[in-house]
C-alpha cells in the first residue's frame, strides 16, 4: 500500500497559552516503574556513537544509553559491560536476535533495560525470542524491562507487548545518520499508538501501558 505521511519536517507544534512562565519550571521526568529519569532520553544502540563514555555521561544528565552489539571481539563487550556495571549507573544492552550468549551475559547483570536490536520487529522470530527473554526475566524475578522493535503500526506495537517487551521501538529507518530507508516519522508514531485504541502519543521508544509522549531517540537529536 503506498500512502502519503508526514513527517517531523511536515509539522508545527503550535503555541498556546500556558502557565510555565519559565522553562526552568517544566519537569522532564519520566517514570518508566524501575527506571526513573529525569531526561526523557534514551540513546539508541548505534556503533561508533553510544559508547561506555556517552552512557556514563548521558546517566550523569538523567539519561539512559544502551550498548551497541557490533564488536568484531566479544571478550571487549563484556568488558564494556563489566565496567558499566561497576560504574553503579543505569544502562542498557543490546542483542542480535537469538544471541543467547549476549543474553545470558546481559540478564546475569540484571542490566536495566535489555534491547533487541533488529530493524523489523513483526517478525514471528523477533516475537519468539522477546518471549522467551521475557519469560526468563519473569522466572528469574527480574527487574530488567525489555525493549524491542522496530514497528510502525498500532497492531505491531500490540504484537509485542502481548509477548511481554516493556519497551517498543517505533520508526523503521529515518534515512540518515542510519542509512536505512525508512518510513515515515510521525506518520509511524500516529498509527502506532492509536489514541481511539488506548494508547496516547509517544515518541521514539513507547513505554508499556502509560505510552506518553516522552521518550525520544538520541538518533533523532543527533
Amino acid at each position: 500500500m503506498i500512502y502519503e505521511g508526514l513527517d517531523f519536517d511536515d509539522v508545527l507544534i503550535e503555541p498556546i497559552p500556558s502557565k510555565v512562565n519559565s522553562r526552568e519550571d517544566v519537569d522532564l521526568s519520566v517514570n518508566l516503574g524501575v527506571l526513573k529519569l529525569k531526561i526523557p532520553i534514551i540513546a539508541s544502540p548505534m556503533k561508533g556513537i553510544v559508547s561506555p563514555e556517552l552512557i556514563i555521561k548521558l546517566s550523569e544528565l538523567g539519561g539512559i544509553g544502551i550498548l551497541h552489539r557490533f564488536y568484531e571481539d566479544e571478550s571487549i563487550w563484556v568488558k564494556d559491560i563489566n565496567n558499566l556495571e561497576e560504574s553503579l549507573i543505569p544502562y542498557g544492552a543490546s542483542l542480535g536476535l537469538n544471541d543467547w550468549n549476549k543474553a545470558e551475559v546481559i540478564l546475569n547483570n540484571n542490566t536495566t533495560i535489555i534491547c533487541v536490536d533488529v530493524a523489523n520487529g513483526y517478525t514471528k522470530a523477533v516475537l519468539d525470542f522477546c518471549e522467551k527473554i521475557a519469560n526468563i526475566i519473569k522466572y528469574n524475578k527480574l527487574t530488567t524491562l525489555l525493549m524491542a522493535g522496530n514497528v510502525a503500526t498500532y497492531q505491531g506495537a500490540l504484537n509485542l507487548e502481548k509477548v511481554g517487551v516493556d519497551l517498543v521501538r517505533v520508526g523503521i529507518g529515518s534515512g540518515e545518520p542510519t542509512g536505512t530507508i525508512g518510513t515515515n516519522n510521525q506518520e509511524e508514531f500516529l498509527k502506532a499508538t492509536d489514541p481511539e485504541r488506548g494508547f496516547n502519543y509517544c515518541s521514539s521508544i513507547l513505554e508499556k501501558r502509560l505510552f506518553k509522549y516522552e521518550e525520544v531517540s538520541l538518533r533523532g537529536l543527533i
